[in-house]
């Protein structure tokens, strides 16, 4: 599995670097809309985008706009926004465009501090044993029960 990650926040996308490539996905990263596009034009096109709205090259609403241009390169790919982006006309229209998931990035000034805390968590679940592999994945699962949790 190929995923195209289009991404101007180095954390953010060591992040889901560190995440997903112990898990056997090949993450392709970029930091600008544009490049983006090259990337989605390649055979084989990824299997899935995961797109920030507020790039060097394209704001927030523009990326919305070029959405379409999206789905079209890659009618089989989900996509899934995260973004730190929390106007809630933009997610409508993100949303509006059926996008696969709309994802809020943590406050920009807590988000040090939440990949911080992610990753103590995952370097002491291996250090007691576990593989990079099982520790993302026990963190992932565990934040995913609070969010069920959180959304009943």
């Amino acid at each position: 599995m190929t995923i195209l990650v289009v991404e101007d926040d180095k954390l953010m996308g060591e992040l889901l670097e560190r995440m997903l490539e112990p898990l056997g996905v090949k993450v392709i990263l970029v930091k600008e809309l544009s490049l983006g596009f090259i990337e989605m034009t390649r055979v084989p096109p990824p299997d899935l985008i995961i797109l920030d709205l507020g790039l060097p090259d394209s704001q927030s609403p523009d990326t919305v706009n070029r959405i379409p241009e999206i789905q079209k390169l890659n009618p089989n790919a989900p996509i899934i926004v995260l973004t730190g982006n929390t106007e809630e006309k933009i997610e409508q229209a993100a949303r509006a465009l059926k996008v696969d998931e709309y994802i809020i990035k943590p406050h920009m000034n807590r988000q040090a501090d939440t990949y911080q805390a992610l990753w103590k968590v995952i370097h002491a679940r291996m250090a007691k044993g576990q593989t990079m592999n099982e520790a993302v994945t026990a963190v992932y699962d565990r934040l995913n029960t609070l969010v069920n949790e959180k959304a009943k």
